[in-house]
């Protein structure tokens, strides 16, 4: 059975909307991860010790498995945090650098970087929540070597567990990287529909539908014995396109409510799309944009969306079954 292949390093778009609860989860699957890098160590270590004692009966496993162990104790295990302003803090894990921030509430985190190692570079994690992540980077990112290939597969599980539960929507990525193109087409079709919702119409153009109509009841009607000099009046002026000279100069302004509609909707899309969520680290000075970016996605840009479309549609069919 061929060996399974793991990726070591992953890249998952934004908008990540990263809070304290998200965090929290966050350092309980850090530290669970550092923990199963040290059981691959350790497993790593007995392995390479017993291997050792088939080929020299002489030595002791005990002391063997002590002596690599001290051998490969390197280990570190740090999260550091850097601010809009340049600065950072540094912690031994998430936790802490939650709590710096709380007590800090004026700060304004910008990325959040996670590193442990555990006997060396072959058995370690990192991972990185970059809110200011260039085109070509992804907003989380995370790298995995390990020295046993269950185990590693093990910590590929959690980690895939935690993105699942706390990954930005499908929806909200797709809206958030066409938000140019809504922008665009929000801002056209409001000047076109603004420009249609009402036009200026000649009252001779009425006169004559109205002239045509009572020509076509005269003739549906064939009971009614209409006057000559009526019906022959009437067929004149249909001729000869007549129209009175005080209609003539007379205009009526008439109201395009498809148009209104459409000028409504289109205002309403070119308005959401001006906020574009972004990835952040809700915490601290960021909390208060945290929320509004939730609100702004729940509220506004999903529900407010979603309440349009069901009005037009319900519009579209009374229409549609009234014809």
């Amino acid at each position: 059975m061929g060996r399974l292949y793991i990726p070591e390093e992953n890249q998952f778009d934004g908008p990540w909307l990263i809070g304290h609860e998200n965090l929290e989860t966050l350092n309980e699957l850090f530290n669970e991860v550092d923990d199963k890098l040290k059981q691959a160590l350790y497993k790593t270590i007995e392995n390479t010790a017993k291997q050792q004692m088939d080929e020299d009966q002489n030595l002791d496993l005990q002391k063997k498995t002590a002596k690599l162990r001290k051998k490969y104790n390197k280990e570190s295990k740090s999260v550091e945090v850097t601010f809009t302003d340049g600065s950072t803090y540094e912690a031994h894990d998430i936790k802490a650098i939650v709590n710096h921030i709380n007590t800090h509430s004026t700060q304004s985190p910008e990325e959040l970087y996670a590193k442990t190692t555990r006997g060396s570079r072959e058995n370690e994690f990192s991972l990185i929540i970059n809110s200011n992540a260039e085109k070509e980077e992804g907003a989380f990112e995370y790298r995995i070597r390990c020295l046993d290939e269950d185990i590693q597969q093990e910590i590929k599980t959690l980690i895939d567990k935690w993105i699942k539960e706390n990954k930005p929507s499908r929806t909200l990525q797709l809206w958030n990287s066409a938000m140019p193109f809504w922008w665009f087409i929000g801002f056209f079709v409001v000047l076109i529909s603004w420009s249609n919702i009402t036009t200026t119409s000649s009252k001779s153009e009425s006169y004559k539908t109205e002239l045509k109509k009572e020509a076509k009841k005269i003739i549906e009607n064939k009971n009614i014995r209409a006057d000559q000099d009526s019906v022959l009046s009437l067929l004149l002026k249909l001729q000869t396109d007549y129209v009175p000279d005080t209609l003539r100069a007379e205009t009526v302004v008439v109201h395009d409510k498809a148009a209104k509609k459409t000028f409504i909707f289109s205002l309403i899309i070119f308005l959401i799309s001006l906020i574009r969520p972004n990835t952040i680290i809700g915490i601290g000075k960021k909390y208060n944009k945290l929320l509004f970016y939730r609100f702004w996605w729940k509220y506004i840009i999903f529900g407010g969306i979603s309440l349009l479309m069901t009005t037009i549609l319900s519009d579209s069919f009374l229409h549609f079954i009234q014809w």
